[in-house]
């Protein structure tokens, strides 16, 4: 096992016991404003991505538009999400219906 999948391990083990990321690492994190969640098919099974304005982030401009990899936890509160890459600090929502790709409503 990896050492990015020992980490990724032990945070969702802590979300499980009702933890919270650290406020110093939230706060550098890069934040997603007007968000919405995306549902589509991955590799195997259906996966839920975020869509929306990224700032702060190291390898993409801020303002522009992302697609998240996949989420692997996502606040109940909205605060931030955790995906299989990156911790993001949530900002205001689309407030959108949430698409599923492949489904139809």
């Amino acid at each position: 096992m990896s050492l990015e999948e020992k980490s990724l391990r032990n945070e969702m083990t802590s979300y499980l016991r009702g933890e919270q990321p650290i406020a110093e690492r939230l706060a550098a994190s890069p934040r997603l404003e007007g968000w919405a969640v995306k549902i589509g098919r991955g590799r195997s099974e259906y996966e839920m991505a975020l869509l929306g304005r990224v700032t702060g982030h190291p390898r993409t401009p801020d303002g522009s538009h992302v697609a998240t990899t996949p989420v692997i936890w996502l606040d109940r509160k909205r605060r931030w999400a955790r995906t299989l890459n990156t911790l993001y600090a949530l900002g205001e929502p689309e407030e959108v219906e949430i698409p599923i790709d492949g489904m139809d409503a």
